[in-house]
């Protein structure tokens, strides 16, 4: 009887472990969202250095926490669980970069070299203070000479990262009300800068003149409202009535491209390029028609692709962004080394009736939300950010003649804003709603 016993125990036993190992599930079966690692093949690094490598994930929004770092030789890099580079001294050393279950996979090959002898950085400009509001976001407005020094060669610190934060990339971060100063140097500490940041309460949400960079009526005049001297200068611009009927209220652009051609030119702003922040561009346009070439600029600012530009414009008969379908199409395009890389409308714009453009894009993420007529229109998230050096001047009603030229909006334009922020989707519909 205590044999029986004994063994129905061992069987009751038996049978709970195998039901509770049944239930379990098995490592790793749950679908890994991320699809792939985008790294470049080589990363050079001073001794010292410290940075963020590189790395580009798709999605955009899949999680670090989710990802694998580790450096062949820790004697010359490190690498943090956020992707944080440390070159400790000259050598070389491979990152490997890979999802938990090592499905997908990436590498780079860093050389670090010992600081140079003697470092190009000539000086550093950087204004004194500089005023933020809780929760924005932008770029440190600094000016190195020479122009292509890289800012990985710099260190940037904030005396207080409870107020303020600042990336490698020179993005600010105003966290809490309060002063913090930024320090700006090189590597070797010879050259620095800095600047006191004071961080102000975030103004009503449905103010229109928080951030704004510049805003032109064009009420006869090319003049900047917003008060920060961005003022444009006209060429063959008609002065004509706008969407109320009021006359000298907007501009008449002519697209024939010959010498009677409309544009107006805003020149170089540091604040202008967009550079690592948010932004919102509206703007009420009435095209008269289509362009026949490859397509109408409303506004840009845009060199070389390298410079990562931004555009605002309309699609012409010639298929120049190929993901585009139709003529006329109103759209948002950044640039990288790739190409453009673009936010389009879903349908082209009527000619006959004015329609306000309000393209908003936040830089956390790379998204960018296309508005037309105060409703949401379509969006996307690959759209980089503008480049810090991106030094071309700012072309209305046509593109940059430098580097590119023609693309002539054939129409009317009024009431451009351009932020540095995102504005809400309640401040899109007052805007549309405004009568003045």
């Amino acid at each position: 009887m205590k044999k029986s016993i004994f063994l129905l125990i061992i069987a009751v036993i038996v049978v709970a472990s195998c039901s509770k190992s049944n239930q379990q599930q098995p490592a790793g079966s749950s679908k890994d969202r991320l699809q792939a690692i985008s790294l470049s093949d080589t990363l050079n690094m001073y001794a010292g250095q410290t940075r963020q490598l590189p790395v580009v994930l798709t999605p955009s929004d899949y999680h670090l926490d989710s990802i694998k770092w580790q450096s062949s030789d820790t004697s010359v890099v490190t690498i943090s669980a956020s992707g944080l580079l440390k070159a400790k001294k000259a050598g070389t050393s491979t990152i490997s970069v890979s999802n938990l279950s090592n499905t997908i996979k990436a590498s780079t090959l860093i050389t670090v070299v010992s600081m140079p002898a003697k470092d190009r950085l000539k000086s550093i400009t950087l204004s004194d203070t500089l005023n933020m509001y809780v929760g924005q976001t932008r770029t440190l407005p600094i000016t190195l000479t020479p122009s292509d020094y890289h800012l990985d060669s710099l260190k940037f610190k904030s005396s207080d990262t409870t107020i303020t934060t600042i990336s490698t990339s020179a993005i600010v971060k105003a966290k809490k009300i309060g002063t913090s100063t930024i320090s700006v140097s090189n590597l070797t500490n010879t050259i620095s800068v800095s600047t006191l940041v004071t961080v102000v309460a975030a103004a009503p949400v449905d103010s229109l003149k928080l951030a704004l960079l510049a805003y032109y009526p064009f009420n006869n005049s090319a003049a900047d409202l917003s008060g920060n001297g961005n003022d444009g200068v006209a060429t063959n611009v008609l002065p004509t009535t706008d969407r109320f009927g009021n006359s000298n209220a907007a501009y008449y652009f002519n697209s024939s491209g010959g010498a009677d051609s409309s544009w107006v030119v805003v020149k170089d702003n540091p604040a202008l390029r967009l550079s690592g922040t948010d932004f919102t561009i509206n703007t009420w346009v009435k095209p008269t028609q289509y362009n026949s070439n490859y397509g109408a600029i409303i506004i840009d600012k845009r060199g070389h692709v390298s410079n990562a530009c931004w555009i605002v414009g309309m699609t012409g008969k010639f298929d120049y962004y190929p993901s585009i379908s139709g003529t006329g199409v109103p759209y948002l395009a950044g640039s990288d080394a790739t190409g453009y890389p673009v936010l389009a409308g879903t349908a082209p714009l009527d000619t006959t009736k004015w329609h306000m453009i309000t393209t908003v894009y936040t830089v956390s993420n790379h998204k960018a939300t296309l508005y037309i007529d105060g409703v949401f229109n379509s969006s996307v998230s690959n759209i980089p950010t503008s480049g810090v050096n991106n030094n071309a001047d700012i072309y209305i009603g046509k593109d940059n003649p430098v580097d590119f030229g023609g693309d002539f909006f054939q129409g009317k334009i009024n009431d451009i804003r351009i932020y540095n922020r995102a504005i809400s989707v309640n401040q899109i519909i007052i805007l549309y709603n405004a009568t003045n």
